[in-house]
């Protein structure tokens, strides 16, 4: 996300209005994972018992049926906006390193971060997967979706570039998926859609994670959060089940105030590493 403190606090206005809009947990539960293009059909939808369960149920379908216009008019100003190139020129000579942004990126500055992971290994080629910005208010709202498990164009773009890795590489390889915030909700979301035998054959380094990326979910995960971060809290379930799994930084002197930002001096360090050490299995 860019720097500024204003913008920051407007963000997280902006994603619990979003939240409210999209979502009512106390009359309202989604829980498939995805829903089709077509229909949009959510896989359950819990109405409690009340004496006016008939019109409730109607209440509640017609809920449902909202939340899937809005995400269908979503994912339509979203298609085709998203897509994967690469930076750097170096081979690993074993497996692969991906990296996905996060919210109100726009090309030039999702970029600068993909070309400090290719430095932070010589030069190593980085598969980048921008995620296109549309403006904050979409982005957010995309999250909102995101947290339903509502598949956008990222997460297909994701699964894609795993499936294309592991149909070229010997089964022993493994790829290295780095995430930004909104990007680890996108990996989580990719991870759930994608076959068992993808997923042990990615590794997944998480940054100021908007999803805490599970360990059971994939081959390993590392996830990130400074202490002075609240973008992982809106992970209410995974808060719930993987608090133990987030591990908290504190943050650097020359951090920002609100220190989210991938390029935070609070997180170089361990992204390094992170590149470093897996770079080295590569070789070895």
């Amino acid at each position: 996300m860019r720097k500024g403190l204003v913008g920051n606090w407007i963000f997280a206005t902006l994603f619990f209005l979003s939240s409210s809009i999209f979502c009512n947990q106390d009359t309202l539960h989604l829980s498939s994972r995805f829903a089709s293009d077509e229909s949009f059909a959510f896989a359950e939808v819990s109405l409690g018992d009340n004496d006016s369960r008939g019109s409730r149920s109607l209440m509640n379908q017609s809920r449902a049926f909202n939340i899937s216009k809005v995400a269908k008019k979503i994912k339509r100003f979203l298609k085709g906006e998203s897509f994967v190139y690469e930076v750097g020129h170096i081979e690993l000579p074993r497996g692969g390193i991906g990296f996905i942004n996060g919210i109100n990126n726009d090309f030039e500055e999702a970029q600068s971060y993909a070309l400090r992971l290719s430095e932070y290994g010589g030069g190593v080629k980085i598969s980048h997967v921008y995620n296109a910005t549309h403006s904050i208010l979409v982005d957010v709202a995309e999250c909102a979706l995101g947290y339903y498990g509502i598949e956008t164009p990222p997460i297909q773009i994701l699964q894609d570039q795993w499936e294309d890795f592991v149909a070229m590489h010997e089964p022993e390889e493994k790829f290295l998926q780095i995430c930004h915030s909104q990007g680890a909700l996108h990996v989580k979301n990719a991870l759930l859609a994608v076959t068992e035998s993808i997923r042990k054959r990615i590794k997944v380094l998480a940054i100021a994670p908007a999803a805490i990326i599970p360990r059971e979910l994939c081959c390993e995960s590392w996830n990130y959060a400074s202490m002075d971060d609240f973008v992982s809290l809106f992970d209410i379930e995974g808060m719930d089940l993987y608090a133990d799994q987030l591990i908290l930084l504190d943050r650097h002197a020359d951090a920002s105030l609100w220190d989210h930002d991938f390029c935070s001096p609070t997180y170089q360090e361990v992204i390094e590493k992170c590149v470093m050490q897996y770079i080295n299995s590569c070789k070895s």
